[in-house]
Parts: structure tokens; C-alpha cells; sequence
């Protein structure tokens, strides 16, 4: 194939207006982007030259809702046609079931396979109750404990990441996701950073999302460490990721039950009798208005009506205070 002819490419970084792509075999390139072009990392694009003419369409893809201070807002893409989301979280403190399931809830909604990856098994606090943690809230999805020192371990990850498969390792600082990739990798991908002893956080070793191939034939996607995982999906992505409460809602009296006290309600029955913990309700609660509050934040005619009832909830407050007030010195209207 000519230089100069349009040719397929897939996305290693992504820039304002640039992106670096990867040329065969595993050499980089920087080109620009057309006008009209949007990329992530991870897309496949037609490259005409030194621009990005055209975005394929995406078999799969990681987003996240924005976070601004303590409230979400709209949707920001991390990575495209990711097959695999390692979600990785570390033995060397308390788990965060409430991460897993938010992650799980992304992969569901992206279409991407749920991996949860226990890290730092050589310094595990204990070990076999995280598993049990974990599995509580896995959701089906395959779960493994692994250390980076350790080839076998490593090995067993390899094996679940086919090629030309991608896999995104998405966790918080200091969840050693560097040094997995790293492992993974063969050789130092990164630099990675210590982790704080006082909190047991890490610095942001990577700063950027990048693709990265791997010795096997598959792909790797790189993510800086993640603060928060707000929710860019809808009620039923969260409701994948508690397949035991959809489960169980199939047997409540009222098709709509949301669970929060009428009768005849299968899932409240299932936590009064200890076969579901009331902490997994409660997330499932939470999730969900979440969710909630995203979409009425996204959605124009939504957002006006809100406006609309905080208009009429003020004017008849007014009205209200209006008519207690005494006239003339006179005692307040009834």
C-alpha cells in the first residue's frame, strides 16, 4: 500500500485536535485530526496521509460521567472497543465493594467483559476474606487474585486476555495497576510511584490514557488512577450488575416495586430473612439515583420541568408565608 493512500489505523493517544497512531508493526505516529473527527484512545480511524479522516464505528466503549466538585455532568469517554475491564483492586487495604460494582455497572454498559483483579496478593491483609467480598459482589463476573512479582499470576491474567483482544486496567492510585502492566508488558512500560504509608494512596504514575500492544498480540489500555466512577449509564446497567436483586424482583407483587417498603416486595422479604445483605440494597438504591439525577442533569425537557416545579414550589411557599403574615397588626390570615 501506497504512502499516500487511505489506510485503517487504531488510536494510541488522543490530543486536542492531534492523536498518535500505531503503524504496523509497533511503531507510532503523530497526525492531525479532519474538523468533523472525535477520537479516544482505542478507536479505529482511516488515515489519509497525516490526518484522521474518518472514526470507525465502535464496537464497545469506556465512559464515565464528568465529575465536577461533588456533582456529575454528562459523559466522558476513556477508551473504545475495549473487549476486557480489569478492574483492580488492591489486597493491601479494605476493599471497595462499592467500587466493583460501579465498575461492573460501566462494563455492562459499554459492553465490555467484567474482570475483577485482586492486586498486591503478595501483601494481602487477608486474603480469603477479600475473595469472599469480592465474589459477594462479582456479579458473575470472573475474578482472580494476582501479584505482579509473580510469573505464574501473571500468566493466568495472559491467558484470560486473548489476541488481538484489549484490556483496560482501571482502578484508583496506588492500586498497582503500573506495575501489573508493567508485568504484563514484560519490561517497564512506566515509571511507577510509591504509595504514601500514612493513606496508602499513590501518586498519579500515568498521566494519560494510552494503548499499548502487548508481547502475545493483545492490547493494553493504560488509565491514569480514578477518584471517582460516576455513572454515564441507565437503570438497567446498574440493575446488571445486582443480578440477584433483579432476580429476586421478578417475584414482588407490583411490576415497578422500587423496593423501598411496599407490599408484597420479594426484595425487602430476601433482606428481612438474611438471604440478601441490606448493604447491597442499599448500593443498589444509590446507584440507581444516581442514575437518576444524571439523566435529569442530560435531559433538556427534563432540566425545564425541574425548573418549572422549583418555580411553582417557590411561588406557593410566598403565598403560603403571605398569608400568615399579620396585616395592620391584626392576627395572621387562617
Amino acid at each position: 500500500m501506497h504512502a499516500h493512500e487511505p489506510s485503517r489505523r487504531r488510536v494510541v493517544a488522543a490530543g486536542h485536535r492531534i492523536a498518535v497512531i500505531l503503524e504496523p508493526p509497533a511503531t507510532e505516529r503523530l497526525v492531525h485530526l479532519a474538523a468533523h473527527a472525535r477520537v479516544v484512545c482505542g478507536d479505529d480511524v482511516i488515515v489519509d496521509g497525516g490526518r484522521v479522516v474518518e472514526v470507525l464505528p465502535r464496537r464497545t466503549v469506556l465512559a464515565r460521567a464528568r465529575q465536577h466538585h461533588d456533582e456529575v455532568s454528562g459523559a466522558q469517554l476513556i477508551a473504545a472497543n475495549v473487549d476486557v475491564l480489569g478492574v483492580c483492586c488492591p489486597l493491601d487495604r479494605p476493599l471497595r465493594a462499592g467500587f466493583i460494582e460501579r465498575a461492573l455497572a460501566l462494563a455492562h454498559a459499554g459492553g465490555a467483559r467484567p474482570l475483577i483483579v485482586l492486586t498486591k496478593r503478595d501483601v494481602a491483609l487477608d486474603l480469603e476474606r477479600a475473595l469472599d467480598e469480592a465474589q459477594a459482589v462479582a456479579a458473575g463476573a470472573e475474578l482472580i487474585a494476582v501479584s505482579a512479582f509473580d510469573h505464574d499470576d501473571v500468566s493466568v491474567l495472559q491467558a484470560l486476555v486473548q489476541a488481538p483482544e484489549t484490556l483496560v486496567l482501571l482502578g484508583q492510585s496506588g492500586a498497582g495497576k503500573s506495575t501489573l502492566a508493567n508485568a504484563l508488558f514484560g519490561r517497564a512500560l512506566q515509571s511507577t510511584a510509591e504509595v504514601r504509608a500514612d493513606d496508602g494512596r499513590g501518586r498519579h504514575t500515568t498521566t494519560r490514557t494510552r494503548l499499548v500492544p502487548l508481547p502475545w498480540g493483545a492490547f493494553l489500555v493504560d488509565t491514569p488512577g480514578v477518584r471517582a466512577l460516576g455513572l454515564a449509564t441507565d437503570q438497567g446497567d446498574v440493575d446488571a450488575a445486582f443480578p440477584e436483586i433483579d432476580a429476586l424482583s421478578a417475584s414482588c407483587r407490583f411490576r415497578d416495586c422500587a423496593h423501598e417498603g411496599e407490599p408484597g416486595c420479594a426484595v425487602r422479604v430476601a433482606v428481612d430473612e438474611g438471604r440478601l445483605p441490606a448493604a447491597r440494597l442499599a448500593s443498589w438504591h444509590k446507584l440507581r439515583a444516581e442514575v437518576a439525577r444524571l439523566r435529569a442533569k442530560s435531559d433538556p425537557l427534563a432540566a425545564a420541568g425541574r425548573k418549572r416545579f422549583e418555580k411553582l414550589l417557590s411561588r406557593a411557599v410566598k403565598e403560603v408565608s403571605a398569608r400568615k403574615r399579620p396585616r395592620d397588626g391584626g392576627p395572621p390570615t387562617p
